[in-house]
């Protein structure tokens, strides 16, 4: 991998953020450690140095790989989203068009129903069918 030298880069990039964070820590450390009285902190030996570092390098690697998990994880959710929006509209798409087939193929069975209805219409006159009331005179007094 640090054969690449775009990976060695990024690699030693996160090197020196590492020494970095770390120095940052060993400085509050210090503060803390002159505070209580004490002349040194454990970090100050190469060897517990090297271990720090490693930690903290490790810690680092281990976010952006998180990072990288999370933000592959939220890309292949939008993907999946997006195709199942393109999945709805092509159903609602395919709906609509079924729909209007079925009402174009109904078309003549509305009108010859229509057709008949204003024929049976004509024929019939309203023999026997409802009558006003009859008026009937006021009566004054």
């Amino acid at each position: 991998m640090l054969d690449d030298e775009d990976q060695r880069a990024y690699v030693l990039e996160m090197v020196e953020d590492a020494k970095a964070k770390l120095d940052m820590e060993m400085e509050e450390k210090r503060k803390v450690v002159q505070r209580q009285g004490k002349d040194s902190i454990e970090e100050d030996d190469p060897e517990k140095y090297r271990q720090a570092l490693r930690n903290t390098l490790t810690k680092l690697f281990a976010d952006v790989e998180m990072k990288k998990k999370k933000l592959e994880e939220r890309d292949q959710s939008e993907r999946k989203r997006q195709k199942e929006q393109e999945g709805a509209e092509q159903d609602k798409v395919k709906r609509q068009k079924e729909w209007k087939q079925d009402w174009d193929a109904k078309r003549n069975d509305r009108v010859d129903s229509w057709r008949t209805f204003q024929q049976k219409g004509k024929k019939r006159k309203m023999s026997g069918g409802l009558k006003p009331p009859k008026l009937k005179q006021e009566k004054r007094l």
